[in-house]
């Protein structure tokens, strides 16, 4: 028997989206399930666009200076 899948209006969890996804696909298939991760990710995408965020790999390069920096105030 199928389980529906009901609204939920809150924040998930990274296990709560991978039970939504294992439930999608025990239930709906794969087509299904590649359409709603599909657009959770543009809804991801989306908000976190609105909010500003973004992350590069040159942010989290570590200056060579840093040791010199903490040597230098400690």
């Amino acid at each position: 028997m199928k389980k529906s899948i009901e609204f939920k209006n809150l924040l998930f969890s990274k296990k709560e989206i991978k039970d939504l996804v294992y439930l999608a696909f025990s239930n709906y298939g794969i087509t299904k399930t590649t359409h709603l991760v599909d657009d959770l990710k543009d809804l991801g995408f989306s908000y976190a666009t609105k909010a500003g965020i973004s992350i590069s790999i040159e942010d989290l390069k570590v200056p060579p200076t840093k040791q010199d920096f903490f040597t230098f105030c400690f």
